[in-house]
């Protein structure tokens, strides 16, 4: 699999404490043990893929987990749609037509999402876009405007665009794109109008007209347009290596490196939510009736009520800060990547620029009008020299200038 694990950091610094009672917190449920990789759900079943273990079910939110036919070994993905269930592993894909109790191929190559359409199914492989219009018995390429050597991540749908991310470059002439969309129903596929140059997307999804996606060292973008353009949506993430989302009405959670993280105003802003979780490496998320689960690299699978989770977050929305302040940007040193943050006590015009020694303006990483609250921005200085640098926050009348280092 090609994802790697961005370094696991935390923004100490900011000593924001969740409100929490003994029972709001993680509780890890009885198998899959080791790494669990996907969770899907289907009805009252959810399904778990492991690595070397197969699929796995459980009937009970979690608490009991059971084999299911299918065992063969590493698992990518797990989707559904109406009766079929579709399961991919390091060696091909697999369909069942009866709840998981017989599996068999469908697809003969690995599929890392699945997403379902106009009566089609869509999977993204390591070899570009392919369709089914029989339900998984037949295939053809959707490779208009792919090349044969991408690697798809994942996919999304979002009213009539079907939306693509992928673990490198979408075309001959754009290798540096790694998010295309479709408005044909996946007979050709076109840049959006302004994209990104995150470096690999580990996983796109749709809560009402926004597109998430998570990158795997840029941390979330957004599009409220079905694709067509995109903005970082990062503020709050002590990691910027999102793998997985969730959605549950008004609230997206994101699986991060450092644990899962709570939007409650179409990725704003993002509250960790770890309280109780011992492994905070979480490759996958699935709301299952009123729980959030959550699979973890190592130890298995955990879940959380979802009142729990958003109660808390509205209660830490209502906590302002008392005064501006810049905070130091952490790691740092640091190559490349950082997280700069700061507090406005109100609604502000927010500039947030980088200067080298010279004074001389390298990067603008903010310059609108925000709300109150903690925002944190991440700094990419892949194409800046080692050295000292100065940050710089202007927010009404308040000015502050800070020191970072850049070492490479």
């Amino acid at each position: 699999m090609k994802k790697t694990s961005l370094s696991k950091f935390s923004l100490i610094a900011l000593l924001i404490v969740m409100p929490s009672k003994s029972h709001s917190q993680w509780v890890h449920v009885n198998g899959p043990s080791g790494e669990t990789l996907v969770l899907a759900t289907k009805g009252d079943s959810i399904f778990a893929g492991t690595d070397g273990g197969g699929v796995l079910y459980s009937l009970d939110d979690g608490l009991d987990w059971y084999n299911s036919a299918l065992d063969s070994g590493y698992m990518y993905s797990i989707a559904y749609d109406g009766n079929s269930i579709f399961a991919s592993s390091g060696i091909g894909t697999y369909l069942s037509t009866n709840n998981g109790t017989s599996w068999h191929s469908a697809l003969g190559q690995t599929a890392n999402a699945f997403a379902f359409f106009d009566n089609k199914v869509f999977a993204a492989t390591e070899s570009g876009i392919y369709i089914s219009t029989n339900e998984g018995k037949g295939w053809y390429s959707s490779d208009s405007g792919i090349t044969k050597s991408t690697d798809v991540s994942s996919i999304t749908v979002c009213d009539t665009s079907i939306v693509i991310g992928s673990y490198g470059g979408m075309t001959p002439e754009h290798s540096w794109f790694v998010v295309l969309r479709s408005t044909d129903k996946g007979i050709s596929w076109n840049l959006p109008d302004t994209a990104f140059t995150a470096d690999y997307i580990n996983v796109v999804t749709t809560h009402g007209q926004n597109i998430f996606a998570g990158t795997n060292h840029s941390g979330i973008y957004r599009s409220t347009n079905e694709g067509r353009t995109w903005s970082l949506a990062s503020t709050g993430l002590t990691s910027l290596a999102v793998n997985c989302f969730a959605v549950s009405g008004t609230a997206v959670f994101a699986a991060t490196e450092s644990g899962v993280f709570l939007s409650t105003n179409e990725g704003g802003q993002w509250w960790q939510t770890n309280s109780g979780l011992s492994d905070t490496s979480v490759a996958s998320l699935v709301v299952s009736g009123k729980y959030l689960l959550a699979s973890t690299q190592s130890h298995g699978v955990w879940r959380r009520l979802l009142s729990e989770m958003v109660t808390s977050v509205k209660e830490l929305n209502d906590i302002i800060p008392n005064k501006f302040s810049l905070l130091q940007n952490y790691p740092n040193p640091f190559n490349p990547k950082t997280v700069i943050s700061y507090q406005l006590p109100v609604n502000a015009l927010v500039t947030l620029k980088v200067f080298d020694e010279l004074g001389q303006l390298v990067r603008i990483l903010v310059n609108e009008n925000q709300t109150s609250g903690t925002h944190s921005v991440p700094f990419n200085a892949g194409s800046l020299s080692s050295g000292v640098y100065f940050y710089r926050l202007e927010a009404g009348n308040f000015v502050q200038t800070k020191k970072l280092v850049v070492l490479k």
